[in-house]
């Protein structure tokens, strides 16, 4: 699979994941998955069947072992990103296909109906005119619903004579009571491991660099500054002057460059510039969770909201940043539903939890980054013109377009001068490149010595090959 080499290829080997499957069947399925890969490490992998005794157990054991994320079903990601709110979170989500998988061999006598996720709802309506067709009864769920809504729609849809329904794990029980025949909507084997390692890709790139996001209960700290980016190419030397005059102020920045340039590095930097660097530095990347999660970890939720919601509620990250800075990395990729949140949160400096009638006043500076094209994204129809404006009010815009690099901390004063000297950090970085390969080093293994990604390592190589 394509998306498999982007993670597995001289990947972090430190990095664990763990996948909680909803039963016998999916663990199976999952584990022959990783089994059949040649290159991924099977010790990188926790598995964990979550029908199993003992399942929560495991979970508690994969958070001491540190993992750096959780892939689930729903309702059990929801659940685990309340848990363990340090952890990222991936729900692996069914699609079209497997809601028509399951139309297909449902059972043809009595009445069937479909209660959609929200996953789906970019195809509700195609879906609602097809299902009709099909005689089948179509039900939406709200993106934050909560126990007595699920059972609202069971209770209507068994009132409309209903005898087979379609829906997620969480409707199970709820339908059995109704003495309704529940077909499970699960994603197949092919959503599964494009999710999976598309995932475990976002996972690999984010951890690059040795930028790890630090524990809530020790507090979100920035830990580079300027002096920490090496290099005096012009390119570099222009993003740091930029960071000097922007750094202290209060306004929103937006960061554009390619993956593996080091924006995050260059964020934190700028936050270490400002005002707000005794305060927190949070990060979140919003495209690699999905939009429900990704909306209840930026605004927190009120208690009850939905199954499994803490009775308390959670505090969202932009109220866990207040006196700080919040990163919003890959914005680009943020869902379009969400941009309005987003918008009105950098107008009106207060935030309203998910379930919630109030607002919470917030005084958070907000940086925002993204490998995308945001003016084509724009007129693509795929990103808010009034938001890309606020991003960039004042024209704080910086483009990152060389290769930034943190100095590694190990590194002597002896290495740290070699790669300063003559000024030019991307020719002697690939001096050093090229060095290690000579050596038999992987590009892992350089990755991890230099400081940087490891495509960042073939693109400089590539750059010089084609000189």
């Amino acid at each position: 699979m394509n998306d498999e080499r982007f993670y597995v290829e001289g990947g972090d080997r430190s990095l664990k994941v763990s996948v909680v499957t909803p039963n016998d069947h999916v663990y199976d399925m999952v584990q022959q998955m990783t089994q059949a890969s040649r290159r991924m490490d099977s010790s990188q992998i926790i598995l964990i069947n979550g029908a199993r005794k003992g399942a929560k157990l495991q979970i508690a054991e994969a958070v001491r072992a540190e993992v750096v994320a959780f892939f689930a079903w729903e309702p059990m990601a929801t659940k685990l990103a309340v848990t363990y709110p340090q952890i990222q979170v991936y729900a692996i989500q069914p699609s079209v296909l497997d809601l028509l998988r399951c139309i297909y061999f449902a059972p043809k006598e009595g009445k069937l109906g479909a209660i959609i996720p929200f996953a789906l709802r970019d195809y509700y309506d195609d879906l609602e005119d097809a299902l009709q067709v099909m005689d089948v009864s179509f039900y939406r769920l709200a993106p934050a619903y909560d126990e007595r809504e699920l059972r609202d729609l069971i209770r209507r849809a068994a009132s409309q004579g209903v005898t087979d329904l379609i829906g997620t794990d969480d409707i199970s029980a709820m339908t059995v009571a109704r003495h309704m025949n529940w077909i499970p909507l699960r994603p197949g084997r092919g959503g599964v491991a494009r999710a999976f390692f598309k995932a475990l890709w976002n996972i690999q790139h984010r951890y690059q660099g040795n930028i790890r996001a630090a524990f809530p209960q020790h507090g979100m700290l920035a830990h580079y500054h300027l002096k920490d980016i090496v290099g005096s190419s012009q390119a570099i030397t222009e993003v740091k002057e930029l960071a000097k005059v922007y750094g202290p102020t209060d306004s929103t920045i937006l960061l554009m460059g390619e993956s593996g340039t080091g924006k995050e590095m260059l964020a934190q930097a700028i936050h270490n510039l400002s005002r707000r660097r005794h305060g927190p530095f949070i990060a979140v990347n919003c495209g690699s969770i999905t939009e429900s999660l990704l909306e209840s970890e930026l605004f927190g939720y009120a208690g009850g909201t939905f199954t499994g919601a803490n009775r308390d509620g959670k505090m969202g990250l932009f109220e866990a940043a207040n006196g700080g800075t919040l990163f919003l990395d890959e914005v680009g990729d943020m869902p379009y539903v969400l941009q309005n949140r987003l918008l009105r949160v950098l107008q009106e400096k207060y935030v309203r939890p998910v379930g919630s009638q109030h607002g919470v006043p917030i005084d958070v500076r907000v940086i925002a980054a993204t490998n995308k094209n945001l003016p084509h994204e724009v007129q693509e129809g795929n990103f808010r013109l009034d938001l890309y404006y606020r991003l960039v009010v004042k024209n704080q815009t910086i483009q990152v377009k060389d290769v930034l690099r943190v100095m590694p901390r190990d590194v002597v004063a002896e290495e740290r001068g070699k790669l300063d000297e003559e000024g030019h950090l991307r020719g002697r970085t690939y001096e050093m490149i090229e060095k290690m390969s000579r050596e038999g080093k992987s590009g892992a293994q350089i990755a991890k010595a230099l400081g940087i990604s490891r495509s960042t390592v073939y693109r400089i190589k590539r750059r010089h090959e084609d000189q």
